[in-house]
């Protein structure tokens, strides 16, 4: 176990390449296919409204991101930190995604407006830090610097969208929701190993841990997702 350092990344060769972490490639492809399966499965739910369709783009969003960032671990040597801009930036975007998305059945209109208004702010916000960073910022000596943007976003966005108003929707409107602030919770230890870069094994790095918390939560987002929708009910002006 290390801590405050990684691991020597695991490399080996193919097709005369030097191809690096395998484990954080396949951690990277199964979160793809989970989330292309929960995109597929709310769209057959036949659910219409901003709720179900912010929901459906995230999983694409997220899920493409992730394979991207699957072959960016594995292309480094050739791509260098270049290939991380595209996923770390699709992850700030499916992050907005979701907030969107729990936003979108806020009950109260002029809130609901704030919200979303503020949720767009924080996307332009931090996309230009990221950049600035991007361009400053030599993040080939410790790529940390530039995860630590979609990181912050993640917890403070996700963490707002999925703990403070799955709890109040979950009271509110329906107790699916409690599947989103559950979720939510697993943000933090994701945020600590990533941030104190904790490393169990070679094979099951930092990387891999906050993989596997990010499949639990998106088959948790599903279940609220498909709660919602089989128990959804016309919403009150005023709650």
């Amino acid at each position: 176990m290390l801590v405050g350092e990684d691991f020597e990344k695991i490399s080996f060769d193919l097709f005369g390449y030097t191809l690096l972490e395998p484990n954080a490639f396949i951690g990277d492809l199964i979160i793809f296919i989970v989330s292309l399966y929960c995109a597929n499965r709310i769209a057959k739910l036949n659910q219409k409204g901003p709720f179900y369709t912010y929901w459906y783009w995230f999983n694409i969003v997220f899920g493409v991101g992730f394979l991207i960032g699957g072959f960016s671990h594995l292309f480094f040597l050739s791509w260098g930190v270049n290939g991380k801009y595209i996923p770390w930036c699709m992850g700030i975007f499916s992050a907005f995604l979701l907030e969107m998305a729990m936003i979108s059945v806020f009950p109260h209109k002029k809130t609901k407006k704030r919200y979303s208004t503020l949720s767009v702010f924080k996307l332009v916000l931090v996309l230009i830090t990221a950049l600035y960073t991007f361009i400053s910022v030599d993040l080939s000596v410790d790529t940390t610097k530039g995860l630590m943007i979609p990181t912050v976003n993640s917890v403070v966005g996700l963490g707002f969208s999925l703990i403070v108003l799955g709890k109040y929707y979950s009271n509110k409107l329906d107790r699916g929701f409690r599947y989103f602030w559950i979720s939510g919770l697993l943000l933090f230890p994701s945020a600590v190993f990533q941030t104190l870069k904790i490393n169990l094994y070679p094979w099951f790095d930092r990387n891999d841990v906050s993989h596997l918390l990010l499949l639990i939560s998106l088959v948790l987002y599903y279940k609220g997702i498909k709660a919602f929708a089989l128990q959804q009910k016309p919403l009150t002006a005023d709650l």
